[in-house]
């Protein structure tokens, strides 16, 4: 794919989205999937509290997001090649394992948090 009909597919998705409440886990996900550098969404602004709503309604297991707070602004990671996604997904089936296997042990909710690939 050109860089034009890239930057024409990332526009044709932000042109749908007027603030963080309208970007979805899948429009993350294609956006990373067609962007193969990092890729800042300037097009509002983000409150910190505003990104942790978000993120509770999108789920935790979103990855490649970032929040830039000096800027009030969200980061997509630039796409990765297929051999780390397939690493990274099996490094979390292993941590949520460990996670269910905590949460059954100790009758408490534990949830994975870091860097999300």
């Amino acid at each position: 794919m050109g860089d034009q009909a890239r930057m024409d597919r990332i526009n044709c998705i932000l042109d749908r989205v007027d603030s963080l409440n309208d970007l979805s886990a899948d429009d993350i996900i294609e956006l990373r999937h067609i962007s193969e550098s990092s890729l800042v969404i300037d097009k509002f602004k983000v409150s910190s509290a505003e990104y942790w709503d978000w993120i509770n309604k999108v789920g935790d297991n979103i990855r490649g997001v970032e929040y830039d707070a000096r800027n009030a602004r969200i980061v997509l990671k630039g796409g990765r090649k297929w051999m780390h996604e397939a690493a990274t997904g099996v490094i979390y089936v292993f941590l949520d394992k460990i996670r269910d296997t905590l949460n059954a042990a100790t009758g408490l909710d534990y949830s994975l948090s870091g860097s999300k690939g």
